[in-house]
Formats: structure tokens, sequence, C-alpha cells
């Protein structure tokens, strides 16, 4: 089995995903579970801009999985 080469470490105690997490929380502390994802989606854009926090939405990316 072929994993990826790359691994990305989270830094928790970086401010800015400290804000992001934060942002993540406040948004499921909000609605609960149960939404589709659009609607979390919205809520977390609108709560990063509120925290004033840059982000890019529908950004495309590779995945591979099972040497596909």
């Amino acid at each position: 089995m072929k994993y990826a080469t790359k691994i990305t470490q989270i830094r928790t105690e970086d401010p800015l995903t400290k804000q992001i997490i934060a942002c993540c929380f406040k948004v499921h502390n909000a609605l609960g579970p149960g939404f589709n994802e659009k609607i979390y989606h919205k809520a977390l854009e609108l709560a990063l801009e509120d925290a004033k926090i840059s982000y890019e939405t529908g950004k495309k990316f590779s995945v591979f999985f099972e040497d596909r």
C-alpha cells in the first residue's frame, strides 16, 4: 500500500490555527449537528469574516487513494 509522502503537522500552538479552530467550534456550537455541509460551510465563511481571517473556498486539490 502506498501512502502520501508529505505529512503536514498541524501546529496547534500557532495563533492563526487557534483562531480557525475557535471559529469552527463557534459554528458547531451555534448550529449543532444535523445540517447539510453547505450550511456549515456558509456559517464558517461568516465566522472567518467576522474574525477577519482571509480564506479561499472551493479550491481544487488532488486526492490519491488506493493507487488512483
